[in-house]
């Protein structure tokens, strides 16, 4: 009987389920950077719908979006993609009451989202027009009809009959160089911020609660969190794209007046707050109900104001049963990842670090039989791997990853207690410094989620992370390996990047002819190359020294490597005088007098282990090709030369080929 009556009381709260109720969305755009794709430069404009399954399925027809301000555009096609059921998933055996789920008997509250994206589109204007956005600002809105009738926080004309609707919106603006020139929009330049968070909308009251949208920025852009206002469907009557007149808000559309008590800046109850730079919101409301808000995402670049993407959502609050013990269901305990913080939680590292720690999630509360809830572990952000397994798969590799101890990527699940490992090798990469405006730090946001799998809606728990990248003091020492100098003089040199190179660092060879100097710059190579041939003609007057530099944009100082001389060597061979004879040999003549001592001489990786200076040659070689290899075990050197031992024709071939015809 406590089953129907909670579930009754559920039902209660929605209303006119004939309807397709509107909760909310999102419009983001996507510039393709990609030089291999044929429609580099080009905009993917994307938006999500987010509907209360107790009405009517949302269409999955095209949508249009209104351009506004742009002097020739004026819609976008946009094409349905998929719908997904973003509703809590739960234990429905153990718990009081089921979940809610869109497809089942028990949709009352559960929420299905739309994704609908656009084919490749340039922003291109007409000759003579603005070729980037005004003051104002470029729009994109989609508008609809109708809200729930049951919202708790908003002035509602007819509860039963709603006819406030929603209008989704986005703005892109203009952004200045560093000469002062607006960048034009064709070819694209910029992405929008991106939401990484799923909407956690259906949330049980009585205990205090956090979440975060968890936007990022592709380009590193700054990113800043606000609240903003609900708006109204455009009526018909209205101006609208279509006839090139200004979209200008509260005018058209019109703002949707709050309840007493709530506002766009309060929506919710609970002492609702906001972090600006993490995004992170927290309430602690024992007050259920259906409440809509929208957050704003503002991206900066050199301080200019680029793009705003608004998310607006509808939390349903519920009044969940109690556990057997008659204790509300808690959320799931996380252990801080950094000593001495709380959430949430920030630490600084340099650019090239290494940043690791582990996550553990804890849930005491127990179904009847004393069965323990299941604990699942959840990441995202940004610099996440798509994976969370390959640290390339992210918009800024090299990624973060997070795995349990076996290696299994998340959602990871365990009775009462999960864990997880957080991995993320940094670099230069990470560090913004390529906007012409000085950034050499950013900050790299994480949300740890962890929640049970407590019906009609999980207990949960989200850590905000924040990673501040910055400048290193110093890349590490190259590790320059080998230089070794041909029979025409050239000298080639190879190293090892090391695990922090990136795409920014570049190596800077110099040489000298006395090991004290001076040195002068012979060649700079950019990363991933890791070997140069220096030829004669630069090694005027006998350059026999080499020292490597690695330099980075995120690098205070740079640090050379250790000073090597080329090996120089030659090697000589006689063929074998018969066809199956094998009294070829090889021989390694070194000029390195001062280092021979720590060659070592392999011939097809077979080690010469004579004395020196009998290690050099090589005796009963058969006919055919080989390797002789020069290994310097004081720098881990080492050079592969091939070398082809000749024989005479087999006597048959030797008869035919003398033969005469008479």
């Amino acid at each position: 009987m406590k089953r129907i009556l909670v579930l009754l009381l559920i039902l209660i709260s929605f209303c006119n389920a004939n309807a397709t109720h509107i909760m909310g969305g999102e419009i983001t755009w996507e510039c393709i950077k990609d030089p291999a794709n044929p429609d580099v430069g080009k905009y993917i404009f994307k938006m999500k719908i987010y509907r209360d399954c107790d009405g009517i399925p949302f269409s999955t027809s095209s949508q249009n979006i209104d351009v506004w301000g742009h002097p020739s555009i004026t819609q976008i096609t946009l094409n349905f993609i998929e719908s997904n059921d973003i509703s809590p998933n739960g234990n429905d055996v153990n718990s009081p009451v089921a979940c809610l789920d869109c497809a089942s008997s028990n949709p009352a509250g559960a929420v299905e989202e739309y994704i609908f994206e656009s084919d490749p589109i340039s922003l291109s204007v007409p000759a003579g027009s603005l070729a980037s956005p005004p003051v104002g600002g470029w729009h994109f809105t989609w508008d609809s009809c109708c809200r729930n009738g049951a919202i708790s926080n908003l002035v509602i004309v007819d509860p039963v009959n709603p006819a406030e609707g929603f209008t989704l919106r986005a703005s892109m603006f203009s952004y200045l160089d560093v000469n002062g020139n607006a960048v034009p929009a064709d070819p694209c330049f910029d992405n929008s911020p991106k939401f990484n968070e799923s909407p956690k909308t259906i949330i049980c009251i009585g205990y205090p609660f956090s979440y975060t949208h968890n936007a990022s920025d592709v380009e590193l852009d700054s990113i800043v969190y606000n609240w903003a206002e609900l708006l109204d469907q455009i009526s018909s009557t209205s101006p609208n794209a279509s006839t090139g007149l200004p979209y200008n808000p509260p005018n058209n559309p019109v703002f949707i007046p709050w309840l007493t008590g709530y506002s766009f800046n309060s929506p919710l109850p609970g002492n609702v707050s906001l972090d600006a730079q993490t995004g992170e919101i927290a309430y602690n409301s024992n007050l259920a109900g259906n409440f809509a808000s929208c957050i704003r995402v503002d991206a900066f670049r050199c301080g200019q104001k680029i793009a705003s993407i608004y998310r607006e959502i509808q939390s349903v609050l519920i009044a969940c049963p109690s556990l057997p013990n008659g204790q509300n269901n808690l959320p799931p305990s996380i252990t801080p990842p950094f000593p001495g913080n709380s959430d949430p939680y920030y630490t600084i590292i340099s650019a090239g670090d290494v940043v690791t720690f582990d996550i553990i999630a804890v849930d005491n509360d127990v179904y009847s039989s004393n069965i323990p809830q299941d604990v699942i572990l959840e990441i995202t952000g940004g610099q996440v791997s798509e994976d969370f397994i390959d640290n390339t798969l992210c918009d800024n590799p090299p990624c973060a990853t997070f795995s349990n101890a076996v290696g299994q990527a998340p959602p990871i699940s365990a009775p009462q207690m999960v864990g997880g490992t957080f991995l993320w090798e940094t670099s230069c990469d990470q560090v913004a410094a390529d906007a012409g405006c000085g950034n050499t730090s950013n900050i790299y946001r994480f949300a740890v989620k962890a929640y049970d799998d407590f019906c009609p809606a999980n207990a949960i728990t989200i850590a905000t992370i924040s990673i501040e990248v910055t400048a290193s003091d110093s890349l590490p020492i190259p590790d320059i390996e080998c230089a070794w100098e041909s029979s025409n003089g050239d000298v080639t040199l190879n190293w090892d990047h090391g695990s922090v190179s990136s795409t920014s660092v570049a190596y800077l060879i110099y040489g000298a002819v006395n090991i004290g100097g001076p040195y002068t710059l012979l060649s700079e190579v950019n990363y991933p190359n890791n070997s140069e041939i220096i030829p004669a003609s630069l090694l005027v007057g006998g350059v026999q020294y080499f020292y490597l530099i690695s330099e980075a944009v995120c690098v205070d100082n740079s640090t050379r490597s250790d000073t090597i001389s080329a090996i120089s060597f030659s090697i000589s061979h006689t063929d074998v005088s018969c066809w199956d004879d094998t009294d070829g040999t090889i021989q390694v003549s070194v000029e390195d007098y001062i280092n021979v001592l720590s060659y070592e001489f392999y011939l097809d990786n077979i080690l010469n282990s004579n004395s020196h200076p009998l290690d050099t040659l090589f005796n009963n070689v058969s006919a055919g090709s080989h390797i002789i290899t020069v290994t310097d075990n004081a720098s881990s050197c080492f050079i592969d030369v091939p070398v082809t031992i000749s024989a005479p024709g087999y006597p048959l071939q030797a008869l035919v080929a003398s033969s005469e015809v008479i």
